[in-house]
């Protein structure tokens, strides 16, 4: 299997001529034979140090494309999403330093090199948002595609969301913080159209949700308590375009509260009695309790 998504990746015509090309065997040996992410993470700046040496600062895009791809196809084994992330870390710890022995920054932030993974969060945030609505997907095949890849994504982020949270780059904390936000409050905020698409969409979404709470439960309910990003406004409907949804529920204030908390907790128990599928229902259930255990601990 890996195999074969090196070899699908190295014809993708936006890595070549790239560094990217080297990389994708390297990030292979993480996914196929468990190599140590630190002695990757490394391998893998050693193949950009010529680059940035000579001044080129650009943010590695190539790099970052490789890595969402191998998040979409292998993050769903547990071991493998682990050494990911923890290869995304090593990276972010790594100098390069110019001839006289001083780190090299990046242009894009300030800091040095790889620590805000230059250009990562807008490659990921390409990736993650690309899902189209359920109702344009063509057939079984491409939400079934499209599903794995979401998810994936997603738990990557909820891991990513406690690593970074304990040390690491700020810019890309407060990125998992907003997908935090925006993919739990988008499978459990919207009212379930009572169509085909509607239960589609709900299968779709309430699995990730679960997974950030299952996952990242005690970090969000933190944000919540501490009312992180909450700016007092009204929260507003995003989701005017999506025909799967029937109406805005949540009556509360922009970013995280414990009214938004207690809101989802209610929703996952209302979606677990809906009647999707039974994966779906246990996951919902599962992420209700937990979120009960939190608040008790």
């Amino acid at each position: 299997m890996a195999y074969n998504w090196a070899s699908r990746l190295s014809k993708d015509r936006y890595l070549h001529g790239s560094e990217a090309l080297q990389v994708i065997p390297v990030i292979r040996e993480v996914v196929e034979n468990g190599r140590a992410p630190s002695e990757v993470a490394n391998r893998i700046a050693s193949i950009y140090e010529p680059r940035i040496r000579r001044g080129n600062l650009d943010s590695p895009t190539g790099l970052w494309r490789v890595f969402c791809s191998a998040i979409d196809h292998f993050g769903g084994d547990e071991d493998t999403l682990a050494r990911l992330v923890a290869l995304l870390q090593c990276l972010s710890e790594i100098e390069v330093l110019d001839e006289n022995g001083a780190p090299i920054h990046s242009t894009m932030n300030g800091d040095t090199f790889w620590r805000q993974l230059p250009g990562f969060a807008l490659t990921f945030r390409d990736a993650i948002t690309s899902t189209p609505y359920v109702d344009m997907m063509k057939d079984d095949a491409e939400f079934e595609e499209e599903s794995r890849r979401f998810y994936n994504l997603n738990v990557f982020q909820a891991q990513w969301l406690v690593k970074v949270g304990q040390s690491g780059s700020q810019r890309e904390w407060g990125s998992a913080v907003n997908y935090a936000l925006w993919h739990i409050g988008d499978a459990l905020e919207y009212g379930v159209a009572n169509t085909p698409s509607g239960l589609r969409r709900t299968e779709l979404w309430i699995p990730q949700a679960a997974q950030w709470i299952l996952i990242a439960g005690d970090v969000i309910y933190q944000l919540c308590q501490d009312r992180e990003k909450n700016t007092g406004e009204p929260a507003t409907d995003k989701g005017q375009l999506d025909r799967a949804v029937d109406g805005f529920l949540f009556e509360g204030e922009e970013g995280f509260s414990m009214q938004r908390w207690i809101f989802w907790k209610e929703r996952f128990v209302r979606i677990s009695d809906l009647g999707v599928k039974p994966y779906v229902s246990q996951l919902a259930s599962s992420a209700a309790r937990r979120m009960s255990e939190i608040e008790s601990s």
